[in-house]
């Protein structure tokens, strides 16, 4: 029963500490994970290419030669996320409506996750 208290006594004063969480408060991170609804719909227009803010990034989930991305490293949120093939997914507008509602400080960086 001790054990169990001190665990939650900890638990407790570690949620109290925001640095306990994030070394930088304006870096959001997102996760979305899923399978093919992450991947999107083939066909992006135009309009879905231009003015993504830059402080909206992704993860390159794969090598993208046409793109120049390499997985593993960071790059500006531009279309396709994810793959060559795929298309716009839930994250692209997720992304872009969250940071034209936050102060200009904040980061937002979406790794999109696929699964299976």
């Amino acid at each position: 029963m001790k054990m169990k208290l001190g665990l939650f006594m900890l638990a407790s004063m570690l949620s109290l500490d925001t640095t306990a969480f994030s070394q930088d408060p304006n870096f959001y991170i997102f996760l979305c994970i899923g399978q093919s609804n992450m991947e999107g719909f083939p066909g992006i227009e135009q309009q879905d290419r231009t003015e993504v803010d830059k402080r909206f990034q992704v993860m390159a989930a794969v090598d993208f030669n046409e793109l120049g991305r390499t997985k593993g490293s960071w790059y500006p949120a531009d279309p396709p996320l994810c793959r060559r093939s795929t298309g716009l997914c839930p994250a692209d507008y997720f992304g872009r409506t969250l940071i034209a509602n936050l102060p200009e400080k904040i980061r937002v960086i979406s790794g999109d996750v696929i699964s299976g």
